[in-house]
């Protein structure tokens, strides 16, 4: 019945259906995140229980890489998630390299870095990582595929956990695709999105 509501609203209502697809796509960001758990199962039990999809349908790790996708859905620019990498880069005791987001129409690949950042007292940051983490380990990898991309001169964009901690994440990404990628506003299949998001997330509130 509710599922019937949404989809009746979507048709006959635009300024309702904004509304409705904006809940589909944020509404459970204000609850918990990495940094909240201090074992990883705990983390990942939570994360899978949740079943955070994409307006494009893909099952997403964290809310953060769930506010990107939707971000890039919305806007009109092609993507996919976690493809694998155009070249071959499993040496260095690294498995095969997905990045988070591929760009279709301009190749350009985007990766999200959980780390937030402290000020220390000469004016610096200092990245940090959520308890279960190993801080070390993690910023190894940023490395790592820092110099993948420029060893293969493949242009990345990164994203970071900070900048949803300022309250700018969205507008930094805009703000580092806009040199790539033309933004155009979809007009979005409303129904089909209610439709494919509502089963799920009505059956998880019942």
């Amino acid at each position: 019945m509710i599922r019937d509501i949404l989809k009746a609203l979507v048709k006959t209502a635009s300024e309702v259906s904004k509304s409705i697809v904006g809940w589909f796509s944020y509404a459970r960001l204000d609850e918990k995140s990495e940094w909240d758990f201090k074992k990883k199962h705990s983390y990942y039990t939570y994360i899978e229980k949740l079943d955070l999809r994409t307006l494009q349908g893909e099952q997403v790790k964290s809310f953060e890489e769930l506010m990107i996708a939707n971000w890039l859905y919305e806007n009109g620019i092609e993507y996919e998630y976690e493809p694998d990498y155009e070249h071959k880069v499993s040496e260095g005791g690294y498995r095969d390299y997905c990045p988070d987001f591929r760009l279709t129409n301009s190749g350009v690949y985007v990766e999200h870095f959980g780390v937030r950042r402290s000020k220390l007292a000469d004016g610096t940051y200092r990245f940090t990582t959520a308890p279960f983490v190993d801080r070390e380990e993690y910023l190894a990898g940023m490395e790592w595929k820092r110099d993948v991309h420029a060893e293969h001169e493949t242009t990345l964009i990164e994203t970071f956990s900070y900048e949803r901690e300022d309250g700018r994440l969205l507008d930094a990404l805009a703000e580092k695709i806009a040199p790539f990628e033309t933004i155009n506003p979809r007009s979005i299949e409303l129904t089909k999105i209610v439709q494919k998001l509502s089963a799920t997330n009505v059956e998880k509130k019942s």
